[in-house]
């Protein structure tokens, strides 16, 4: 149908016709407003179906609709080919160009696909799992067998750690089928024994015990270890240092040995030990392996180091001891065991090595941990220093990082991209330095990485002589040539001495600092009072370009002077910040005449640096375009 379109009338009835039953110009013109409003709803209506999403349940029925034109999407859901079901577009003839799988919800680094709610839970939930307090001196019942049945028992309370005001107040013995679990509600504090296929995932839930071809499994690494301590104690050699105690507190094992990566033929591993790496050279017991050496590990068999007769601690010489592989071994006082192939996959009982072994076959999410408790590595350098060769644009690794106060100069520049450090909380994740100079502040970065959750510090509580003015350290420092971009987010930072954040843009880089909180705290015999919390200058080099800094949603204050220092250090044009909805202050002068600048370029922010059109929202007018 098409719109009605005749001019509007007078009177469409003859003159002696009763007003009543009068048909006039008001009643006709309304009547076609509502037919064309209807009408031209009708039109776009259409017009949208023609543009929407139109599903199938099979290719073949798609193949056969042919669309009116161009536009539009077309969706395959339940084809028997697998590989025929997605998203198509029509060309204007067959067949239909496929663009897209449907979404397969799996929550891996570099997946693009729509992903459930239910699913991000599932895996949110195993993370908070490995939170838990579980008590690492649970108590058990030796196993009982009966038709491959696992026979189980719990002492009451002894589930969680005292420290946690949560217990299992009852115990109880669970008979667990093979493919079933013993669960754990924390909701209702109820075990119960669930088969595989009927458990559904919860994050009150938690799997304590699985039953797998007649092998008790727990996810719990405590309890595991109970696991192999109870019912496998043939397997102990490998989960527990069989050496005594009083000779392996002797020996300084390195932290991180120089190893090659395994190569594996067969089930054989050949791991090669570089030279000098067994032993720390801080100690008395300067000793190591003279020159490199390959030791090939068939599965069963270990490699054992004999440190001879050499019980007195005194100095060796790389001569005095060997390293072997055996396929049989005798315990004794002067034998060591360093490596276990076990089921294709190297263990050791020494702590630091297995420790080392556990980063390298676990690293395949390209996250690696950092914690106090001795899960992952006890520092956040060495664990840069175990990513650095394996991080790339197109392979980025992220450290997670554990609560605790972590006292250490963290380098994340040079050659160490694409690797973020993230810590579970900002309160509880410390990165602390007490030097106050400015070539040991918590955290240096260059580009491509992400800095988030972490509180970093910088004091000089452990200089006393040094005058003030000549301790100048940041709480993070940025000022190096790396292109790309890095953020800083959901960080608080504080300097003793200088500005909580200092940076030196370059070519092709891109700061950015959001949702933080940065605080200086500079003495007042510090010239560096002038630089705010927040410090930051363009490139001094000529013909830099894209330099780029952006600060957001952040709290910048300082106790003296300016808030924030943006330095041209005469580079020309190239460099441009924004800022968005931020709140700057000085204790000292408030919110006025806080902005330190250079001899302003006219229309720029300050010297050649332009801030960009659409910074607003700040406290500040300097800094609102």
């Amino acid at each position: 149908m098409a719109l009605i379109n005749f001019t509007d009338k007078v009177d469409l009835t003859v003159k002696d016709v009763p007003a009543e039953n009068k048909i006039i110009a008001t009643d006709i013109n309304s009547l076609k407003a509502g037919v064309n409003l209807n009408e031209t709803n009708i039109i776009s209506l259409t017009a949208g179906q023609t543009g929407g999403l139109i599903s199938f349940v099979d290719k073949a029925t798609m193949d056969a609709f042919v669309p009116a034109d161009l536009l539009g999407s077309y969706k395959v859901t339940n084809d028997s080919t697998s590989s025929n079901n997605g998203y198509y577009h029509w060309t204007g003839s067959l067949p239909y160009v496929k663009d897209a799988d449907l979404s397969n919800g799996v929550v891996i680094g570099g997946n693009t696909d729509a992903v459930s709610g239910g699913t991000v839970f599932d895996n949110v939930s195993k993370f908070e799992s490995s939170l838990t307090p579980w008590d690492a001196n649970f108590n058990l019942t030796p196993q009982t067998i009966s038709s491959g049945d696992k026979t189980i028992q719990i002492q009451a309370g002894s589930l969680f750690t005292n420290a946690e005001a949560v217990t299992k107040s009852a115990g109880g013995t669970f008979v667990i089928p093979d493919g079933s679990f013993l669960v754990y509600d924390f909701d209702s504090n109820i075990i119960s024994v669930v088969s595989g296929a009927g458990y559904v995932t919860s994050a009150n839930k938690y799997i304590l015990f699985i039953h797998y071809n007649q092998r008790l499994i727990s996810s719990i690494p405590l309890y595991n270890s109970k696991l192999f301590e109870f019912y496998y104690p043939s397997e102990i050699v490998l989960e527990r240092n069989v050496i005594p105690e009083t000779i392996s507190t002797l020996i300084p094992w390195r932290e991180t040995p120089t190893l090659t990566p395994f190569i594996d033929v067969a089930g054989t591993k050949t791991i090669t030990i570089s030279a000098g790496s067994l032993f720390s050279s801080t100690t008395s017991k300067n000793c190591n392996q003279a020159t490199n050496l390959d030791l090939v590990i068939p599965d069963g068999s270990l490699a054992y180091l004999n440190w001879d007769d050499k019980t007195d601690g005194g100095s060796l010489a790389a001569g005095s001891f060997v390293i072997e592989a055996v396929s049989a071994f005798t315990s004794a006082f002067d034998k060591h065991i360093l490596f276990i192939n076990y089921d294709g996959k190297l263990k050791s009982p020494v702590p630091a090595y297995q420790a080392y072994l556990s980063r390298l076959y676990n690293s395949t999410d390209n996250v690696v941990y950092v914690s106090k408790n001795g899960e992952g590595f006890n520092t956040i350098t060495s664990a840069v220093d175990y990513v650095t060769s394996l991080a790339s644009s197109g392979n980025p690794y992220t450290i997670m990082v554990m609560p605790g106060t972590y006292l250490e100069s963290v380098r994340l520049f040079g050659f160490k991209d694409y690797i973020s450090v993230i810590g579970l909380n900002k309160k509880d994740c410390i990165i602390q330095t007490n030097s106050g100079q400015s070539s040991n502040p918590p955290l240096e970065v260059g580009s491509n990485a992400l800095i988030k959750n972490l509180t970093l510090i910088h004091t000089h509580i452990d200089d006393n002589t040094t005058p003030v003015d000549q301790l100048r350290g940041y709480g993070i420092h940025a000022d190096w040539g790396d292109a790309g971009e890095t953020t800083i987010e959901d960080c608080i930072v504080i300097s003793y001495q200088n500005s909580a954040i200092g940076i030196g843009l370059h070519t092709d880089q891109t700061i950015k600092v959001i949702n933080c909180e940065l605080y200086s705290f500079t003495e007042a015999a510090s010239t560096m009072t002038v630089n705010g919390a927040l410090f930051c200058h363009s490139n001094s080099t000529p013909g830099q370009t894209n330099q780029n800094l952006i600060v957001r949603n952040s709290i910048i204050k300082s106790n003296l002077s300016y808030a924030t220092y943006l330095e041209d250090s005469g580079s020309g044009s190239g460099c441009e910040m924004a800022f968005y909805n931020n709140m700057f202050y000085s204790n000292q002068l408030g919110k006025t005449s806080i902005v330190n600048v250079d001899a302003l370029i006219t229309g720029n922010l300050s010297g050649n640096i332009d801030l960009t059109q659409d910074s607003y929202g700040n406290n500040i007018s300097e800094l609102n375009a």
